[in-house]
């Protein structure tokens, strides 16, 4: 899977035809998110070498609502560039954002070889009165109660979109086609 996943849209280009004089022409619409970069937070879709020098990319991230519950969902690759060494994945971890700890990615973590890559996906859950803030990746955090001052940190706030993805597209289907209308109903009448 690559980056044209659309968990989270970063920026948004929209082709709108509208009907001209001279038939159709093209206009674009761009929406961008402000981005945190200059905060020092990481971004998604843009590769990172973390301090165990993998390459870490950290593609979508979306939050599931459950009835109690928030689901935080990632979906990330890592790959070892180094070209004479293995590396050993490291982990994300949430951290919590009223209180110290946070919530670390259990599961089984191989070794890379030179030139691997891998791409995996990783749900946390977490009572909906514990909410995170940063979201880390490092290789050894487990116990950590803090963010490291060495890891990748990715604003989870800001990963958040304010209304879900999926309705981006539909919205602007919809403001194209009442443009064309009232358009047509001007001009032509």
């Amino acid at each position: 899977m690559t980056g044209q996943t659309a968990f989270v849209a970063s920026a948004i280009l929209c082709l709108l035809f509208v009907a001209g004089v001279n038939g159709f022409r093209p206009q674009a619409i761009v929406l961008a998110s402000v981005s945190t970069a200059y905060l020092g937070w990481c971004e998604t879709d843009v590769s990172y070498r973390a301090v165990d020098n993998l390459t870490v990319t950290l593609i979508g991230f979306y939050v599931v609502e459950k009835t109690g519950s928030y689901q935080y969902n990632i979906l990330y690759t890592l790959k070892n560039e180094n070209l004479d060494a293995e590396i050993t994945e490291g982990s994300f971890k949430m951290y919590y954002k009223d209180s110290s700890g946070g919530l670390p990615q259990y599961g089984f973590f191989n070794d890379l070889f030179p030139n691997d890559t891998v791409t995996k996906s990783y749900t946390f859950e977490e009572l909906k009165s514990k909410p995170f803030d940063v979201l880390e990746y490092h290789h050894d955090h487990f116990f950590s109660s803090e963010p490291l001052a060495d890891s990748l940190k990715w604003n989870v706030e800001a990963l958040i979109p304010e209304f879900p993805s999926f309705l981006t597209l539909p919205l602007f289907m919809i403001a194209a086609l009442v443009a064309v209308v009232v358009y047509k109903r001007k001009h032509l009448s």
